[in-house]
């Protein structure tokens, strides 16, 4: 079996209650809090930044580029279809453009109970909308913020993106300590330097419980011959070991110091009433998280380390999404 790739598709279900699921979608790396107080939500919803003239021009530009029939040229019912999510995981601790060490797309559709997450590797090589060249995807932040994120995003899976939500590395680590740490199984001892707070982190492998920065660590080391492909598997447990923790409200006694760990380091343009309103759409029970796995694979460009994606596997990818924003 070759480390170094994503898996074909698969399902994976999960039965989770109906704010686990919301936050599953919204909130990636912050799952399971459950504070839905319109108190609360003003506190990280932030409107999106007018597009400035030039990403405009941009955009409108590949838009030319585009097969008639691509989604991003559509016009798109309004009401209770599918609708996606950028999920970005920001590599800074100060909520400046920092690059975005995590970032997944979720398509969620109320209707049918569903919702579906497609990750893409931080070293995904990409054309980045509004500079005119390729470049890592995780750069499209760093330069433009989260107008040139979603704009490269959208041309990469040719599907819109509805809204966004950001975290940066303080709020999980406050996270996780405010739900008293969690458990998990460390797949293999490890030591690395950590260039945020320049001290030595050292694992040992076999069940254990990781306080935040501890989990924080863990998610982001990539310095073995899995690179991205590894992070990412590892950042998943984490997720789950997060879900599993605060799966049931009871097990939560914090709810404050959750809800201030949050309220700090999370910005989302989803409207409160938004969130009200798929609150009462997606049911209790039988909900449905999908991970979508594809072919990519590390290579070399000019002495720069890059993932990347074929033709041929790109446009299966491109299909599968298409299908699932159909309402």
């Amino acid at each position: 079996m070759d480390i170094n790739r994503i898996d074909k598709l698969h399902k994976r279900k999960k039965k989770r209650k109906r704010w686990v699921v919301l936050f599953v979608v919204l909130l990636f790396l912050l799952g399971g809090a459950g504070i839905m107080a319109a108190e609360f939500w003003s506190s990280i919803y932030e409107t999106r930044e007018p597009i400035d003239e030039d990403l405009k021009n941009a955009i409108e530009n590949k838009k030319n580029e585009l097969d008639p029939d691509s989604l991003l040229l559509k016009d798109r019912k309004k009401g209770n279809g599918p609708f996606t999510v950028l999920l970005l995981g920001v590599d800074t601790y100060d909520a400046e453009q920092g690059r975005t060490d995590t970032m997944m797309v979720a398509i969620v559709d109320p209707k049918d109970n569903e919702v579906s997450l497609v990750s893409i590797p931080r070293d995904m090589r990409v054309e980045i909308i509004g500079r005119g060249e390729y470049g890592k995807i995780n750069s499209a932040y760093a330069w433009g913020g989260i107008n040139m994120s979603i704009a490269t995003v959208e041309h990469f899976l040719e599907i819109p993106i509805d809204y966004y939500a950001t975290v940066d590395f303080k709020g999980f680590q406050a996270l996780v300590d405010a739900i008293g740490g969690i458990e998990l199984n460390v797949e293999k001892s490890m030591t690395f330097w950590d260039r945020l707070t320049k001290q030595n982190v050292s694992f040992q492998a076999g069940p254990q419980t990781l306080n935040g920065f501890e989990a924080l660590n863990y998610a982001r080391f990539r310095g073995d011959a899995e690179g991205d492909f590894g992070r990412n598997r590892r950042q998943q447990q984490v997720v789950s070991a997060i879900l599993d923790q605060t799966i049931d409200l009871r097990n939560v006694t914090n709810l404050t110091e959750i809800s201030e760990a949050l309220g700090d380091n999370v910005r989302t343009d989803i409207s409160f009433t938004k969130m009200v309103s798929l609150a009462g759409s997606l049911k209790m029970s039988g909900d449905e998280v999908e991970s979508i796995k594809y072919d990519a694979y590390p290579t070399n460009i000019g002495g720069a380390s890059y993932v990347t994606i074929d033709d041929a596997e790109l446009e299966r990818l491109k299909g599968i999404l298409e299908e699932k924003m159909k309402n």
